[in-house]
């Protein structure tokens, strides 16, 4: 029998193995997630109100000379005039743009001949379900409708600038000041945007939301992911994702009662200043202080988990820990400079351009898919929901990689699919059916994506990684609003479908280039650039096959048996 052990004895080689010490899944790490679901709650509003705020009602052209006009039918005498007024297009609806150049005295039969028509410079708009909207007061209908995907367009532009400046500020100056500065930065610009005056004030705000809340999110998920051992880091995505979830869910209910965007915009500041309060109780990553040889800090914080976790660590605990820092300034060109790491950061960015471009694109293509846009946004929510927990619960049984490429595909084919219905003469909500189908896989493999990348990249180039990563996907974001908006300009049944045929399309092309990278389930982070070249080959920590059999861990952090039983118990 071997000679018992104190466990205060056990030598840490790596952050993981001194994890299994403090208790990998405890109170300090439940902790944790409370604060990215706060923080992901409250991120969220910001990034889907635009559903709401900008959203197009239904509406036509002013009446010359009657300043009351309304877009609802008043009377025999205000139809009469509308119809003297306001062409007919050829489905029988009032032209939303064209106003006909000469009014005609008579009665109103002859009013839709051929007729000079003229582009109008003032509407009335339908107020059924919405009072007011960015998109009513700043008249983003017609010609003007171009600014309207230009400042979805700039938000997107702001998050890709946030993505990869939150990457290079993280690892120079840790995640816990960048979450700190964009909270401040969140803050403001939630409080800009409920003052837009103009088209200029839309689109600072709407670039200044977007650098903000990507950046803060980016640098928190980081934060957390680095607190976590290989069986419990998707448990972050999925808290994550099912928190965004609950945002768009309670946002439904205040968009319907509240239909001015004001007052809707307004309400959702106040959760803002809650995230302001709430990020000054967050540490610092320890595995990032180790890293950059701040061994002190992280002494200070690990021992703190460690009382929130009941669990004694013995002083001076980080000393032997090994520092496998191969990082000596803040360019990224060593991540590039191995031909098999090319390939894998190429096909990861692929991915997260077709994901973000699908995701958002799909998102704000719900106000395009005409019907109630509170039940289609609703429809869209629940897909979420459903995707998010069913990834989040059979991401840790099957093969990380394969099952990314399953419903990234299954995604992009349903999304391809939905012209199907439309050319035979189906009914509308088989299209809307099948277009929920693509949305489920591409929330599913969004879910996927981040877990990849942030177990992909080393340490020490973790929130470079993540950051770069969701700066290509923001290019993706920066495209979306504009293929959502195709049918707008593309009439008849192709231009109906056209956006889910470009988006189902790069779902496919996506899911076949992820063949090339390698699974990532239950294998620890790697710290180094080698571990990063070296990760398809390196052994699991614990594997479930057939045989019921365990494979050792990593050589170079191996503890033996007694050990393990011994830090088990401890724990």
């Amino acid at each position: 029998m071997a000679a018992e052990k104190d466990p205060n004895d056990v030598e840490f080689k790596r952050f993981d193995d001194l994890l299994l010490k403090i208790g990998h899944f405890g109170r300090f790490q439940k902790l944790m997630l409370i604060f990215i679901a706060v923080i992901s709650f409250v991120v969220g509003y910001q990034n889907v109100s635009s559903v709401f705020t900008l959203n197009i009602p239904k509406h036509r052209c002013q009446i010359p000379g009657l300043p009351n006009d309304t877009y609802l039918i008043q009377s025999d005498a205000h139809l009469h005039l509308i119809n003297e007024s306001i062409p007919l297009e050829p489905d029988g609806e009032y032209s939303e743009c064209n106003i006909f150049e000469n009014l005609l005295s008579g009665n109103s039969s002859s009013a839709n001949s051929s007729r000079p028509q003229k582009t109008c410079s003032s509407w009335v708009y339908d107020k059924t379900v919405f009072e007011r909207t960015l998109t009513t007061d700043l008249n983003l209908v017609c010609g003007n409708k171009i600014f309207r995907s230009h400042s979805n367009m700039l938000m997107f532009a702001g998050k890709f600038l946030g993505a990869i400046s939150q990457g290079f500020a993280s690892d120079k100056f840790g995640r816990r000041r960048v979450v700190i500065a964009t909270a401040a930065g969140i803050l403001v610009g939630s409080i800009g945007h409920a003052f837009v005056s103009d088209l200029t004030t839309l689109f600072i705000f709407r670039f200044i939301i977007g650098m903000m809340t990507t950046a803060h999110y980016l640098a928190l998920f980081v934060l957390v992911i680095e607190y976590m051992d290989p069986k419990h880091r998707t448990i972050v995505s999925l808290v994550n994702r099912m928190s965004f979830t609950l945002t768009q869910m309670s946002l439904i209910p205040i968009a319907y009662l509240q239909n001015d965007w004001q007052v809707l915009q307004t309400i959702i500041i106040w959760p803002s200043v809650l995230l302001f309060l709430v990020i000054w109780f967050i540490p610092e990553s320890s595995r990032w202080l180790v890293a950059k040889n701040k061994r002190g800090r992280a002494e200070k914080i690990v021992q703190r988990a460690a009382r929130i976790n009941r669990v004694k660590l013995p002083q001076n605990v980080m000393s032997e820990l090994q520092v496998n820092s191969d990082r000596t300034s803040v360019s990224p060109w060593p991540l590039f400079n191995n031909p098999k790491l090319c390939v894998r950061w190429a096909v990861i960015y692929s991915n997260w351009f077709v994901i973000s471009m699908t995701y958002y694109g799909l998102t704000l293509n719900v106000s395009n898919m005409g019907g109630n846009i509170f039940l289609n946004f609703f429809l869209t929510v629940i897909v979420d929901f459903v995707a998010s927990t069913t990834t989040g619960l059979l991401a840790e049984k099957f093969s990380r990689k394969r099952f990314h490429i399953t419903v990234l595909t299954i995604g992009g084919c349903a999304c391809a699919a939905s012209f199907i219905p439309v050319i035979t003469g189906g009914n509308k909500w088989i299209v809307i059916a099948v277009s929920m189908v693509g949305k489920m896989g591409i929330s599913s493999a969004y879910f996927l994506i981040y877990q990849l990348t942030a177990e992909l990249f080393p340490t020490t180039y973790r929130a470079f990684g993540l950051g770069s990563s969701s700066m290509v996907a923001r290019i993706g974001g920066i495209a979306s609003p504009y293929i959502a908006d195709l049918n707008t300009y593309v009439q008849g049944p192709f231009g109906e479908v056209l956006p889910q045929l470009v988006f189902g399309g790069a779902g496919i092309v996506g899911g076949l280039l992820a063949l090339l990278l390698p699974d990532t389930r239950n294998r620890k982070l790697p710290e180094t650039i080698a571990d990063a070249v070296n990760y398809d080959q390196a052994t699991v920590v614990t594997e479930h096959n057939n045989d019921a059999t365990k494979e050792t861990e990593l050589a170079d952090s191996k503890i033996s048996e007694d050990d393990e039983q011994i830090l088990k118990e401890h724990v």
